[in-house]
């Protein structure tokens, strides 16, 4: 399976800590799967020191890896990257706005596959002609999703198979006066880690959390219900990790709708 890597296959392995197997390591590693009671066994190489991701680690395996932890600068630098690209595509003329775009992507996807320039990519071949598979495809993805503020799928080089077609699809979601569903979600991007990143007292926590509430009912047009009595002892027995949680789950789940 893995006979035909490339050497920009290899580095993109060690960037994410697998070193690459012998046969017989494998081998050896699937005979000990086989006699375990474990549900989920994963075959790695020896990484040394604790195994690290560069970006965003999901909640589910934060026990296991360790990620950079996400700041209000480092989102700040994509907000004002995602509202720099508007502004761009807005002041060119319409005819080329598409190519700017495209130039846009194709950047990114030279840095993925591993091409010193943008010129390596023809923004009219398909992007599995490119080279993109699966896991590759995902991490274009994220570069395009940080720069555009835009929530994208994880099959977007397969739903719009070349760059000159998802630099269409872009315009179409940036440009639009009436599209100001990236705008605010980039606020709130922006605000869930200017969160993460701050360590506030109980008292800043339960206000916090106050007006968080009183924004989500204005949101959903249903006023709450509680007495404020009610929502002051309920914000003031929640812990810190409650609180982020509510906002992951409220936040978040309510800007996919």
């Amino acid at each position: 399976m893995t006979a035909a890597l490339s050497d920009a296959d290899m580095q993109r392995m060690a960037v994410y800590g697998a070193v690459p197997l012998s046969p017989e390591r494998g081998l050896a590693l699937f005979d000990a799967a086989t006699s375990s009671d474990a549900p989920h066994l994963v075959a790695l190489g020896r990484v040394s020191g604790p195994a690290r991701a560069q970006g965003p680690v999901p909640s589910v395996l934060r026990g296991l890896v360790k990620g950079a932890r996400r700041t209000a600068v480092s989102s700040a630098g994509g907000t004002a990257a995602a509202a720099s690209l508007i502004d761009r595509l807005r002041a060119a003329r319409p005819e080329e706005r598409t190519r700017l775009m495209a130039d846009v992507v194709r950047t990114e996807a030279a840095a993925v596959l591993g091409h010193a320039s943008a010129k390596n990519v023809d923004a009219r071949r398909e992007f599995q002609e490119l080279g993109f598979d699966s896991l590759t495809s995902v991490e274009l993805r994220n570069r395009l999703s940080t720069i555009t503020g835009l929530r994208l799928s994880a099959t977007l080089v397969f739903d719009y198979p070349n760059p000159t077609a998802l630099a269409d699809h872009f315009v179409s979601e940036l440009v639009d006066e009436a599209a100001t569903g990236p705008a605010l979600l980039a606020e709130l991007e922006r605000l869930d880690s200017a969160l993460t990143a701050s360590d506030p007292d109980a008292r800043t926590r339960a206000a916090v959390a106050a007006r968080l509430a009183q924004l989500l009912d204005t949101w959903r047009g249903t006023p709450a219900e509680e007495d404020d009595a009610g929502v002051a002892d309920r914000i003031e027995a929640a812990s810190t990790d409650e609180i982020f949680a509510f906002i992951d789950n409220e936040l978040g789940r309510h800007s996919d709708r």
